[in-house]
């Protein structure tokens, strides 16, 4: 969960990386085994992480935590994300930039 321990580095690298791996269990239906490896984890802490918040009880009642009344989820997508997201935005910037550059020998001609 997001809370006041993000302001710690490793609190906050703990936290999205749990908070990451509790969607990617019960929202995309990893396993333990896999989530681990996606959050860079070892199975033992992931196990004790499912075993805390009973993920496998909410996987296999298809509780969805993105309909939580609450914007937590997709902050956390955005930070996970956010170094894939600043290099799509850029290159799309870059792709629109280029699409309005005029060359200054061909004005007037």
């Amino acid at each position: 969960m997001l809370t006041a321990k993000l302001h710690s580095g490793k609190s906050r690298d703990a936290s999205l990386r749990k908070g990451h791996a509790r969607y990617l269990i019960i929202v995309k239906g990893y396993n333990q085994k896999d989530a681990a490896k996606e959050v860079n984890v070892s199975e033992k802490t992931m196990t004790k992480w499912g075993r805390e918040g009973k993920w496998n009880d909410k996987k296999n009642h298809k509780e969805n935590p993105l309909q939580e009344p609450s914007i937590k989820w997709f902050l956390l997508y955005v930070l996970i994300n956010a170094p894939q997201l600043y290099k799509r935005i850029n290159k799309l910037w870059d792709a629109y930039a280029d699409s309005y550059k005029i060359d200054i020998n061909d004005c007037g001609k």
